[in-house]
């Protein structure tokens, strides 16, 4: 989740937080890569999206607050993945060899990164997970990817 003060014009700001998924590995510690797409002001959406618009133009020495958000799947490697109980709320392990995804436009970072950490298991892991993806995007790739 980032939340920021984002300028809405007249001098104001106003206090928003949007939640997106990182595209950086599990294993990367103390770097955080995000896929945004900024929603530039057009016909469709005269004013576009004000908190993107303020992340693209984001200079040094300005601030934003990122939070986690803790799921309800965790990838632990070696198709073993800690799954959220709907019944405790507590994680539980579970193993599944072949792992099903589906997935519209930016909706994609969250398989990305479960892409990427199985792909990148050490060999000594021995990591046999299946992964198939569906991905759909309503504008043309070229536009949004």
């Amino acid at each position: 989740q980032l939340e920021a003060d984002v300028p809405v014009g007249g001098g104001k700001t106003e206090a928003m937080q949007r939640y997106y998924h990182p595209m950086s590995k599990v294993t990367d510690a103390g770097i955080v890569d995000l896929l945004i797409r900024v929603y530039l002001r057009n016909m469709q959406n005269p004013q576009g999206g004000a908190f993107t618009q303020f992340i693209d133009r984001m200079q040094e020495e300005q601030l934003m607050r990122v939070t986690a958000v803790a799921g309800y799947i965790h990838y632990i490697g070696g198709s073993r993945f800690a799954v959220r109980s709907s019944e405790t709320g507590l994680m539980e392990e579970r193993q599944y060899s072949k792992v099903g995804m589906i997935a519209a436009g930016s909706g994609l970072t969250p398989m990305f990164q479960l892409i990427q950490t199985v792909a990148d298991e050490p060999l000594g892991m021995r990591d046999t997970t299946a992964l198939s993806l569906i991905y759909s995007c309503a504008s043309p790739v070229s536009d949004t990817v």
